[in-house]
């Protein structure tokens, strides 16, 4: 259905799930890639669409390890995940899984099934004086644990995840840049336009190269990943996938291997490795010095604890093709 593609997960702020109108705010997401010593690429990408609704105004009284199943439904299932508040208190929350679908009518289906168990979920707690419910009063076969209401509306962070080929990629970032509006995208996007225009630009001059639209399209994931790491930072008690608009789920060392063909392959070695001159002229092209670090300041891991600097711009290129 998708052809070759690679995944992605897009994620949206505050979906109201009780009454399922929506007021959509762009968040998050990261790429994993780096340096490794024994490369293994993601595995292929299935021509499905799953998602995750985040729940920030359910939580458990006592916390329980992040990924614990609490009821596991009809092609979608609840589990815990854990959230760090700004004072460094971790607590769990609510999240729910839509396991990988093929076609739209069976994720409405399953959409529709979990809003009326919101709708219950709510009107139970809105019934308690403590706002304190049992997950198995509102929902037989399910977890004997004990959930606390934050909010009188339940809210939802929406993340979508899905395979996609490198010659859709540049419209679908345009599209959740204009549609979400979470940051100067007129500006950002003009700056990713012109990254990618004097890349192909220098290709032309000096290689005398057609740019295929998947060469391009790989061209736009390279810089619109490294954009999005200097210009925004990851908030407080956030790990740096915090700082994406789309997470690639699929590194840069597959996409690189896998989508394109051996042509496509040497070009970008042209562009991304040292030369002759000790130049990279993919960062020439951008005018970025190889020394800049891919992150704009440290950022702390999935433990919440660890601060790391990442690499620098020149080494994180060389890693995509070594």
């Amino acid at each position: 259905m998708f052809g070759k593609c690679f995944g992605l997960t897009s994620s949206v702020k505050e979906h109201s799930v009780d009454n399922a109108k929506t007021a959509i705010h762009q968040t998050t997401g990261v790429e994993r890639s780096m340096l490794h010593s024994q490369r293994q690429f993601s595995k292929p990408v299935q021509a499905q669409f799953g998602a995750e609704i985040e729940i920030g105004s359910i939580r458990l009284t006592n916390r329980l390890p992040r990924g614990t199943i609490l009821h596991q439904g009809n092609g979608w299932r609840l589990e815990t995940d854990n959230l760090t508040s700004a004072d460094g208190t971790i607590h769990s929350d609510l999240e729910f899984i839509i396991e990988p679908q093929h076609d739209f009518a069976e994720i409405e289906t399953i959409v529709k099934e979990i809003v009326q168990f919101s709708g219950r979920l709510m009107d139970a707690a809105d019934g308690a004086s403590s706002k304190k419910i049992q997950l198995s009063d509102v929902l037989p076969n399910s977890k004997h644990v004990e959930l606390v209401c934050t909010d009188t509306v339940m809210k939802a962070n929406v993340q979508t995840t899905f395979g996609i080929s490198l010659t859709d990629f540049k419209n679908l970032i345009e599209n959740v840049s204009h549609i979400h509006n979470r940051f100067n995208n007129t500006h950002e996007t003009r700056i990713l336009n012109d990254w990618v225009n004097h890349l192909c630009a220098h290709l032309v001059e000096h290689l005398q190269v057609d740019i295929s639209d998947n060469l391009y399209g790989f061209l736009y994931v390279m810089c619109s990943q490294l954009l999005r790491c200097r210009n925004v930072e990851p908030g407080n008690n956030h790990t740096i996938h915090t700082v994406f608009q789309v997470m690639l789920r699929s590194d840069s060392c597959s996409i690189f291997h896998k989508l394109l063909n051996s042509n496509e392959q040497e070009i970008v070695k042209f562009l991304i490795l040292e030369n002759q001159e000790k130049k990279v002229p993919f960062l020439e092209c951008i005018n970025m010095d190889q020394s800049t670090m891919v992150f704009k300041k440290p950022y702390i891991d999935s433990t919440g604890k660890n601060q790391h600097n990442g690499p620098t711009v020149r080494d994180w290129l060389k890693s995509i093709v070594y």
